[in-house]
């Protein structure tokens, strides 16, 4: 398997960062969506942003699959082996319990009421159990 170069972990960082700093850009139920000068995005949509792999499309977060395929979607598609997550949804090696709730995803923590800076918090704690780096 392959691993993060440095510079793929210093844009984890960066993500990760951007998570607990930002939580008022936190959307759900897609990537994203632009308002006027500032978006809203989940946290599997700020790390495309952060990565700079964004593509707007009539004010929403899109993905690009290899074959250029452009498409508005809740999940990442085929570019989350890039981010060495586990799927299009961010799906965890092994379900998390959080604030008494089960979840098996980056994306359903998300969109289930997780704040971002939790959801950071997580991540930090639990690397092996989001990312692939270590399989």
């Amino acid at each position: 398997m392959n691993k993060p170069t440095e510079k793929e972990l210093e844009l984890r960082e960066l993500w990760l960062q951007s998570l607990e700093k930002n939580p008022e850009r936190q959307g759900k139920y897609c990537l994203g969506s632009k308002y006027k000068d500032s978006y809203l995005a989940c946290c599997l949509g700020e790390c495309v942003i952060v990565h700079g792999d964004d593509v707007w499309e009539e004010n929403r977060l899109i993905v690009a699959d290899p074959l250029n395929i452009k498409e508005p979607t809740r999940a990442l598609l085929y570019n989350y082996k890039k981010y060495f997550l586990r799927s299009k949804y961010g799906d965890l090696k092994t379900s998390a319990v959080i604030k008494g709730n089960e979840f098996s995803s980056l994306s359903a923590i998300n969109d289930r009421g997780i704040t971002w800076p939790e959801i950071a918090a997580y991540i930090r704690s639990n690397p092996d159990n989001v990312f692939t780096d270590n399989d």
